[in-house]
């Protein structure tokens, strides 16, 4: 499982409200994710945005839930980063 923080912000570069949020987290082999098939591990997530935006959830934990459509290389996160090839988050 991998600790993940982060902040959301509005086009203007504001945090979001305060509330709670689904926010999808994929980690790609190819740095542009041109094909489907670059699609190595996904998870959604719902997280509560703090006042400032900042959120904070476990990337891999059992709260989390498949992305609807998608369909990564791996299930589990740990094998996300286990093969010879550089892996893009």
């Amino acid at each position: 499982m991998i600790n993940y923080q982060g902040m959301l912000t509005g086009q203007t570069g504001s945090p979001l409200a305060a509330g709670p949020y689904t926010i999808q987290f994929r980690i790609w082999d190819s740095p542009t994710a041109a094909n489907a098939s670059d699609l190595i591990w996904c998870q959604q997530q719902n997280v509560t945005l703090q006042t400032n935006g900042v959120f904070n959830v476990i990337l891999g934990s059992p709260g989390g839930t498949s992305i609807p459509g998608a369909t990564p290389a791996v299930n589990n996160i740990a094998y996300a980063f286990t093969g010879s090839i550089a892996f893009w988050a």
